[in-house]
Order: structure tokens, then C-alpha cells, then sequence
């Protein structure tokens, strides 16, 4: 746009009217990614990159909210019929539920179980109880949940750009098809 138009209070804006929105009766959620999967069920496209990525990896939290907001275990958050009351809508956002623990923890343990002793800096190191305590984790982020710190620090070794896509964490590709439940295998 190049010029002011009468949708807009200056030039070079995009009018409300083309910005991504939606209206439905279900959910719409923002996780602070982009706009593209306010719910999976129906993707926003066709916008401006400036409104921000379409069709591209979401991040864990944005791929846990939509699972809870569609009941999706291991997530499962509301009742039977579907709806959240004020208590589940509570134990929810409380949760700290990690989605690339569910990912990654089993073949992490297997790895550890396979090789537990390892070199670092010419010292070999014993990880037995390292992984003992990933083993009891209950996969959750709790001040009380112990493994929490182990698990995050493992990730932290990884960098953030490794929870999103194929790479030295995950061993599938995003599926654009599937962009919620692509998994590790």
C-alpha cells in the first residue's frame, strides 16, 4: 500500500479489515507465535509476512495449547463433554507440561542406558544417576519436579532453533501437514 486509504489513519498501513483474524465458536489461542494456527483447524494464510510466518515450525508451547484446547492426550485438559470448567482451565495453565519431553525423553533414556559413561574434557563421566533422575521425571516443569532442571539444562545444549525442526534434537522434519503432532520418528 502506498497510499492512505480511508481504512487506514496513515500511509502505508494495511487496513483492519487485511490483517489476519478469526472468528469461531470453538477456540482461538495465541501462543506468541505467529497468527497461522490461532487454530489448527483453520490456518490463516495468504498475509503479509510483516504479520509474521505461515506454514513454518511452532514451538512447543504453541503445539502444547492446541492439543490441550483440543484434548489431545497426553494433554487432555477438559471434561468429558468437552468444555473446561473454571477448575480445568486452572490445571491447565498450571500444568508445566513439556511437549519435547514427550518427544524425546524415551530414546534419550535409551541412549543413556546404551552409553553411560562418556568423556568430557579427557575425564570420563558416569551419567547412571543423571539418568536415573530423567527416569523418575514426571515430565513436568514443577518447583518439585525433579529432573525438571536436568532436562531443561540438556536442552539448553541444543539451542532453540533445535526444538522447532529436524536437526541435532529431532531426526523428523516440521510437517507442514501435520504442524502440531510432528514427532521425533
Amino acid at each position: 500500500m502506498n497510499g492512505r486509504t480511508a481504512a487506514t489513519r496513515a500511509p502505508g498501513l494495511v487496513p483492519f479489515t487485511g490483517m489476519p483474524q478469526l472468528d469461531r465458536r470453538d477456540f482461538v489461542f495465541n501462543a506468541n507465535d505467529s497468527y497461522w494456527l490461532a487454530n489448527p483447524a483453520a490456518p490463516l494464510e495468504g498475509f503479509s509476512p510483516l504479520h509474521g510466518s505461515e506454514r513454518a515450525p511452532q514451538s512447543p508451547r504453541t503445539r502444547v495449547n492446541a492439543m490441550l484446547l483440543q484434548n489431545e492426550p497426553p494433554f487432555v485438559a477438559a471434561g468429558e463433554d468437552g468444555t473446561f470448567s473454571l477448575a480445568e482451565i486452572e490445571a491447565a495453565i498450571q500444568g508445566n507440561h513439556s511437549l519435547t519431553a514427550e518427544l524425546v525423553l524415551a530414546d534419550l533414556l535409551t541412549r543413556c542406558d546404551a552409553q553411560h559413561l562418556v568423556e568430557v574434557a579427557g575425564s570420563v563421566v558416569d551419567l547412571r544417576t543423571i539418568c536415573q533422575l530423567l527416569g523418575a521425571w514426571d515430565r513436568r516443569f514443577d518447583p518439585d519436579s525433579v529432573g525438571a532442571v536436568l532436562f531443561r539444562e540438556y536442552l539448553a545444549a541444543y539451542g532453540a532453533d533445535s526444538v522447532l525442526d529436524r536437526g541435532s534434537l529431532f531426526s523428523v522434519p516440521f510437517n507442514v501437514d501435520d504442524p502440531i503432532h510432528t514427532r521425533t520418528r
